[in-house]
């Protein structure tokens, strides 16, 4: 498959190009294709500078492909001893969240204290990632939550799938589905957490009672979460029109513990809007405040809700094209319509 005619016009790196790179297998597009040596130097500057040039990048490339392209190459400069010129290796952790750059950093073994902390964290970032659909390579899943000697006592509480096929993990790190019969996973599969709003009551009910069989206990309300099953909803924006006012704090506070991120100020150096990431497909939602967060603290309105297909910029979230709700995940939507009336 050849390259998209847009590349030609981006930048080359100015750097000299060491020659482990070749090494370091390149990222594929959306399309299941490597790209190319000339176009994975153009993504490399592009990580650098940010902007339009690696939006388009993100548009093109899959995602876990892209991610685990900017694990390869930090594994690969430090195995080639971690030049210390070589400052755009880590211009591509860009692209990884801040809870998989905090798991993968997770120590192997710790102080009681320091373990409960640890544990806490994990347990948080683990209901967002069933908040946002993340998904996890079968390898690192493994190596970063089954086998890990602390994070495998919070995944044998979660139903788990993949291709799928729901599952739980066993005490002895094997894989079982809701009738017990043992699951093996391809290689090349993803793992995200099972989210309530894609099973029935009859399947909510028989995971129940599998997990009160094995006597696991969830880290945080998977099965119980309280879901928005929203049906058909027309057009492309969610309005919450009938929003109350709530204190600036409140919002903030309740922003952050569920995964939204705080927007770019606009041209009037207001907070407009706050972001945050779905995998399967990728979107972002956008929630729209006002007035907005300034240099003084003012009472906030959730105004509406949206999705796009790439991460909103300060001046331009308003405009960029809206994703139709009717092409958003169940996952998405009930997350998205729950955090509405959670906000106000």
């Amino acid at each position: 498959m050849s390259d998209e005619a847009w590349l030609g016009g981006l930048e080359l790196p100015p750097w000299r190009v060491p020659s482990w790179l070749a090494d370091v297998e390149p990222p594929r597009t959306r399309a299941g294709a490597p790209i190319s040596e000339d176009a994975r130097l153009r993504l490399l500057r592009a990580l650098e500078r940010g902007g339009e040039d690696l939006a388009r990048f993100r548009a093109w490339l899959e995602p876990a492909s892209l991610r685990e392209h900017a694990w390869a190459l930090v594994e690969a400069w430090a195995a080639h001893g971690g030049d210390p010129r070589h400052r755009w290796v880590f211009a591509g952790l860009r692209v990884v969240s801040d809870d998989e750059l905090e798991e993968r950093l997770v120590p192997d073994d710790a102080t009681a204290e320091g373990a409960r902390a640890v544990l806490e964290q994990q347990r948080a970032r683990l209901e967002r990632a069933l908040s946002t659909g993340r998904d996890w390579s079968v390898a690192d899943w493994r190596h970063q939550l089954v086998d890990h000697p602390l994070l495998r006592h919070l995944a044998r509480g979660l139903v788990w799938t993949a291709d799928g096929h729901a599952f739980l993990v066993e005490d002895d790190g094997s894989l079982a589905d809701v009738d017990q019969e043992t699951l093996t996973l391809d290689a090349r599969a993803r793992v995200s957490l099972a989210h309530p709003v894609e099973m029935d009551d009859a399947a909510l009910a028989a995971w129940g009672e599998r997990l009160s069989d094995a006597e696991a206990v969830q880290p945080f309300a998977q099965l119980a979460r309280p879901v928005v099953r929203p049906g058909e909803l027309p057009g492309d924006t969610v309005s919450a029109a009938l929003a109350e006012l709530v204190d600036e704090a409140s919002l903030l506070a309740a922003a952050a513990a569920r995964g939204w991120v705080r927007g770019e100020p606009d041209e009037r150096m207001r907070v407009r809007y706050f972001h945050k990431p779905f995998a399967r497909p990728e979107v972002y939602a956008v929630l729209v405040i006002a007035p907005g967060l300034g240099r003084a603290a003012s009472p906030q309105r959730v105004v509406e809700a949206f999705f796009v297909g790439r991460p909103p910029g300060g001046v331009t979230f308003e405009s960029a094209p809206r994703v139709s709700l009717d092409r958003v995940s169940p996952v998405a939507l009930s997350e998205v319509l729950y955090d509405l009336g959670a906000f106000g």
